[in-house]
């Protein structure tokens, strides 16, 4: 009786294992339609959740007699809209935004072929700035500064090229707000 007893329990300890792993997979595991063929202009599905939402979708246009992407949305897995913004030859290209699950603006920066380049913002979900820089050829440079989730400025830092820091100032206060 106890071996039957032991077996049941193993057989559910191993059922529950696999069971957990299996909707860990599904939560998170994007399924990309290989080998899809664009044959009109438009929003094309690109990628989905094993739950059916799309993960990324991508805008085509003709150009040259040739359907390229030139624009792009990602969501989360909620289907709500996580971040945004055009292509170039396939790359991030342009004015790039993120947003927090509830829709509020995350961050907001400019890209050229894919790299990080001029001024980016980040917000607080309550959308006051968190920080303000900019990036040059992706790395981070001049004047950064910084704020509290309350808007109330906290310190400036600066860097130099290959984004090492130069100095740190700290003001006593000054009333500057962040947003």
């Amino acid at each position: 009786m106890k071996k039957i007893l032991m077996i049941f329990v193993m057989i559910g300890l191993i059922a529950a294992c696999n069971n957990n792993t299996e909707k860990k997979e599904q939560a998170t595991k994007a399924v990309p339609e290989k080998g899809q063929v664009i044959v009109k202009e438009g929003d094309v599905t690109i990628e989905k959740y094993a739950n059916g939402i799309n993960r990324k979708v991508r805008t085509y246009k003709k150009v040259n007699d040739k359907l390229v992407p030139v624009y792009e949305k990602l969501y989360y897995d909620d289907g709500k809209l996580s971040q945004e913004g055009p292509l170039k030859d396939g790359k991030r290209h342009g004015h790039w935004k993120s947003y927090y699950r509830d829709g509020t603006l995350w961050s907001e920066g400019d890209f050229v072929d894919g790299v990080a380049q001029g001024v980016t913002i980040t917000y607080y979900p309550n959308g006051n700035k968190r920080y303000e820089g900019e990036f040059k050829d992706g790395q981070k440079y001049g004047n950064w500064k910084f704020w509290n989730e309350n808007g109330e400025f906290v310190k400036n830092v600066t860097f130099v090229p290959k984004g090492k820091k130069f100095k740190t100032e700290i003001p006593v206060t000054n009333g500057e707000k962040g947003k």
